[in-house]
């Protein structure tokens, strides 16, 4: 985890997972250049120990908020009620 890496965007998912994790570096499959994967590498080498924090920061606060959605499910599930819908 906290990997920095260059996402190809094949499908939007891509960029909705690059963009959740604030992550600029992303290309169209169909721009794809030597050139710009160049300068994104360089870019990613140069910031790495940020953008590593940052990675690793984000991930801490999704898995926080999975782990509350997962308690939420288990307590409707568990007892049918599903007036707590804070998420």
């Amino acid at each position: 985890m906290g990997t920095p890496v260059i996402g190809l965007s094949y499908d939007p998912k891509v960029d909705g997972m690059m963009e959740i994790f604030g992550q600029m570096t992303r290309i169209g499959v169909n721009d794809i250049s030597v050139s710009a994967l160049k300068g994104f590498a360089d870019d990613i080498i140069a910031d790495r120990d940020n953008i590593s924090a940052s990675l690793l920061k984000k991930a801490e606060e999704l898995e926080r908020k999975a782990i509350q959605t997962a308690k939420l499910a288990a307590n409707v599930i568990i007892t049918g009620d599903d007036s707590d819908k804070r998420i």
